[in-house]
């Protein structure tokens, strides 16, 4: 069912369908579900963030792949640990420069050219 909010002469109107309804009851026509704010689920890596351990979703691996993910990390010198999701868990600013050189990955807002 489509729905919409319109400004008609300077005023918000709210559609279910072609019906007007209020506001009230515009918000509870939606289904509402629980937020996935779970340790798991939540970005630790934000702009100005200088802690460790960081568990990386622009590096993540597939769940199905992380046994794959940690032998293969061993095998290039940087032994690293994933999340059950895929993230790899980046223990300090030494060993995350290491994993992403041993994966010739480059992140362009570090300093350090990796």
């Amino acid at each position: 069912m489509k729905k919409c909010i319109k400004v008609v002469k300077g005023e918000m109107k709210y559609f279910v369908g072609d019906r007007e309804v209020t506001a009230k009851e515009f918000q509870a026509s939606f289904a509402t579900k629980p937020l996935d704010v779970s340790a798991d689920a939540v970005e630790h890596h934000t702009a100005g963030f200088t802690g460790y351990p960081i568990q990386s979703v622009a590096l993540a691996v597939h769940s199905s792949q992380v046994a794959e993910a940690q032998a293969d990390s061993v095998r290039k010198g940087v032994p690293t640990e994933f999340t059950k999701s895929g993230r790899p868990i980046l223990r300090d600013a030494a060993h995350r420069k290491a994993y992403l050189k041993a994966y010739r990955m480059h992140d362009a807002n570090s300093f350090s050219g990796y």
